[in-house]
């Protein structure tokens, strides 16, 4: 799809405007789409988690670790009797 066209569907912009903000951004339009919409990539990334979503990883990974270390001696006791 033609990315003025795509512009001109995402924003108000006219096809002047996109055109010249598409120049602007060295032909990336998702650049100029987001500059639109306001999105900024580094403030995202700089948000802390919520406290629960933490509390989640720390459970997820405690349960993983705990599951790796059982199906690890479960399979050294059938290797045990194998033997």
């Amino acid at each position: 799809m033609d990315p003025i066209k795509l512009i001109i569907s995402q924003t108000t912009y006219s096809e002047e405007d996109a055109k010249k903000m598409l120049e602007d951004n060295n032909g990336d339009y998702m650049k100029v789409i987001k500059k639109y919409l306001n999105i900024d990539n580094e403030t995202q990334k700089m948000k802390p988690k919520p406290y629960h979503q933490m509390k989640m990883d720390v459970l997820r990974t405690t349960l993983d670790k705990a599951n790796l270390i059982y199906r690890e001696k479960k399979e050294s006791e059938v290797n045990d009797i194998a033997i």
